[in-house]
């Protein structure tokens, strides 16, 4: 909650980033994250509006849950490097981006299109807020899109159409999607939606598909 600090530089002697560590430090503009960190705790860096570039270093392992969470002043494209091989509900919640690029030796994770998916493209993890996209199609092997994973994409336009295999939607995930519209079927998969998950898209009408146990 330090809303003074705008600058930080650690040490190389640093391997760990903690739970919370730089939470709401609102004027914080630039920290190095140097070679040697391995893990960046939950919500490390949640609602740092002002930060403005993120450069993953090459021995990280572990993205937290929210670690970014509502970071406003991102721009261009976040690589995940190859090291990386856990990343938290709503890690990587943060506004700015166009794209999510992955190392091509990572075997945890991978970006098509941009938008960031667990290897086996099961898991949707994270949407760019600035890639403008019209009528977006969920992937047919996504089971899960995570917390917030859409959270504040106006760039998302007309209709949405969910994977038919889909069982969990998390918290929060097409909140303040404020361009999305049309139906929206909800397929007979699903389980699981969370609190939230469509709060502020203008959709006309809910279908449950036939089957559906749930809802």
């Amino acid at each position: 909650g330090n809303t003074d600090i705008q600058t930080v530089t650690l040490p190389d002697t640093i391997t760990s980033i903690g739970n919370y560590a730089f939470q709401n430090c609102s004027n914080l503009t630039n920290i190095n994250l140097p070679v040697g960190i391995t893990e960046i705790g939950e919500s490390a860096f949640s609602s740092c509006l002002k930060l403005t570039e993120i450069m993953l270093p090459d021995t990280l392992t572990t993205i937290g849950a929210s670690a970014f969470f509502n970071c406003q002043s991102i721009s261009d494209t976040l690589n995940i490097p190859a090291s990386v091989t856990s990343i938290g509900q709503g890690g990587l919640t943060l506004q700015g981006l166009t794209a999510f690029t992955v190392d091509a030796e990572n075997d945890y994770f991978t970006a098509v299109d941009g938008i960031l998916y667990s290897k086996d493209m099961t898991r949707l993890l994270a949407y760019p807020t600035e890639k403008v996209t019209t009528n977006f199609v969920v992937p047919d092997t996504v089971l899960t899109i995570d917390n917030y994973a859409f959270r504040g994409c106006t760039s998302l336009q007309g209709t949405l159409t969910l994977s038919p295999q889909l069982t969990t939607i998390g918290g929060g995930v097409f909140y303040g999607c404020t361009n999305l519209t049309g139906e929206l079927t909800i397929p007979a998969s699903a389980t699981n939606i969370s609190g939230g998950t469509f709060a502020g898209c203008k959709f006309t009408r809910f279908i449950i598909e036939d089957g559906n146990p749930n809802y």
